[in-house]
């Protein structure tokens, strides 16, 4: 269930980005992906309740940051080389190149490397996307700190930081700007303590966490459509764990999302773009089967990636941890 959710984020993100490079038409067709910006709080919520599942069955936070570092990073430069080869292209084909930013110096380049763009920084990132994994990162970042402390205590640690979310008036740049996206990964984070066990105590861990980050979530975007998808993708989650779902074709095209969440622009806007006709920009139907299919080239070619380099670095990333940081087999995707 969770990769089909994974997949459909990423198919709702695609589409979106794809005709928001374009004039905007009213039709049912654009009226609808206009929403596809909603796959962003789904992933944050998918993010709060793997990542911390994660956690808790990482050997120490070494294990835990080396797997984490195996797995966003090596995919997330290869996405980079392709941003560079679409403003090659660009600029060979019309002359100039539509690519955000380009980093031309030691600082810029480090930054983005290391994924401390914006929001991080005032740093511009190269691709419209790559603002959330900076929000990933550091919230992956924060758990690596509570880690730092004894498992027993995790939970303390969230909850304290899902009160500072509260408090903190929102940081659109700097330190803490992350917190302004905790609600939904703290909804990810709530799921997992209503499941770690059948006591009493457990139970009261998951309804302060569930109480304060629904109070931060509709207090940051109150009855909005970010509140909306992210409350579904947390039931969506929560059901999944009575109603099992056997491996099917979105499941296993949810296996590269992140992949196709990486090269969707450079290459479905950027290149492909291109070449999409006015005709087919204000025709629904046409768009609709132009974009399955500029969706379905890029599933292609993410889903080289994900065999060529995100799967061979998650299991070199799960061989250093198991070799070096006490690593132990994790049976879960994260």
């Amino acid at each position: 269930m969770i990769d089909m959710m994974r997949f459909f984020a990423a198919l709702i993100v695609v589409l979106f980005h794809l005709n928001q490079a374009v004039q905007h038409v009213d039709n049912w067709y654009r009226n609808l992906v206009k929403y596809g910006w909603l796959g962003v709080p789904m992933f944050f919520v998918i993010s709060g309740y793997c990542i911390i599942l994660s956690a808790y069955n990482s050997g120490n936070v070494k294990d835990f940051l080396s797997r984490r570092f195996f797995r966003i990073f090596p995919p997330y430069w290869v996405s980079i080389i392709i941003v560079l080869f679409a403003a090659c292209f660009q600029k060979l084909y019309i002359g100039s190149s539509a690519v955000h930013y380009i980093p031309r110096n030691i600082t810029d380049i480090l930054a983005t490397f290391t994924l401390t763009t914006t929001p991080f920084t005032n740093i511009n990132t190269m691709n419209w996307v790559y603002w959330t994994l900076t929000c990933e990162l550091f919230f992956y970042l924060s758990v690596c700190l509570i880690l730092l402390f004894s498992k027993n205590f995790m939970v303390y640690f969230l909850i304290a930081i899902s009160l500072l979310a509260v408090v903190l008036p929102p940081q659109k740049i700097g330190l803490l700007f992350f917190l302004d996206q905790w609600p939904a990964f703290g909804l990810g984070v709530c799921i997992y303590y209503f499941f770690k066990g059948s006591n009493a105590i457990s139970r009261l861990y998951f309804a302060t966490l569930l109480l304060i980050n629904l109070f931060n979530l509709f207090h940051r975007f109150y009855f909005t459509d970010y509140t909306i998808a992210a409350l579904l993708t947390f039931c969506l989650i929560f059901v999944s764990h009575y109603i099992k779902s056997s491996a099917n074709i979105f499941s296993k095209l949810g296996q590269h999302s992140y992949s196709v969440y990486l090269i969707h622009v450079p290459v479905g806007v950027y290149i492909i773009g291109l070449f999409e006709s006015k005709y087919i920009q204000q025709n629904a139907f046409l768009n609709f089967i132009y974009d399955l299919t500029v969706y379905a080239f890029i599933s292609l070619l993410a889903w080289l990636i994900y065999n060529r380099v995100e799967k061979p670095s998650i299991a070199y990333g799960r061989e250093i941890s198991t070799m070096y940081f006490n690593g132990k087999p994790q049976k879960h995707t994260a």
